[in-house]
């Protein structure tokens, strides 16, 4: 049984360049690796809530509770010393 298989794209199907790209919610977010210590390591093992939990929901956790302790402290508090806003 023989088979045709075409050598050049001109013989082949072409697909539009639409048709060829994934949509965007079906590609995969791009991912980095970073190195920490051991001992970063078993602090970030030691606040996961369930041990199933990825690390990323923990150092997302970690940097909303940051932003949020940054943004009280950016606030201008008043004194009572001599009527002046800190």
């Amino acid at each position: 049984m023989l088979i045709y298989r075409p050598r050049h794209r001109s013989a082949m199907a072409k697909k539009s360049k639409a048709a060829r790209k994934k949509p965007a919610e079906s590609r995969r977010k791009r991912s980095l690796n970073i190195k920490v210590s051991p001992e970063t390591h078993k602090k970030l093992e030691d606040l996961k809530i369930i041990p199933q939990e990825p690390f990323e929901s923990v150092i997302k956790r970690l940097i909303d509770f940051y932003e949020k302790q940054g943004a009280l402290q950016k606030e201008p508090q008043t004194s009572r010393k001599e009527g002046f806003i800190a």
